[in-house]
């Protein structure tokens, strides 16, 4: 079984990095992490486009701002 974890990304870049190591480095056979970011204007969604090219199981979806609610609607 698949563990989903979707992460909603906006204006969180000092955090972000910590944030996907962590799921990542938890004793999960198989986990995806999707990131939504959410229009972040503050280097976000290249940052995710860096981690999922580092790791195979990151995938990250761009989206205009919709807020929170909306990340988990997108996924």
């Amino acid at each position: 079984m698949k563990l989903s974890v979707i992460v909603p990304v906006y204006q969180s870049i000092g955090s972000l990095q910590r944030c996907v190591a962590s799921i990542i480095s938890q004793r999960v056979p198989e986990v995806e992490v999707i990131l939504v970011d959410d229009g972040s204007t503050d280097g976000g969604g290249e940052l995710c486009d860096s981690l999922a090219a580092s790791e195979s199981c990151i995938r990250v979806i761009h989206r205009q701002n919709g807020g929170l609610s909306a990340a988990g609607i997108q996924a």
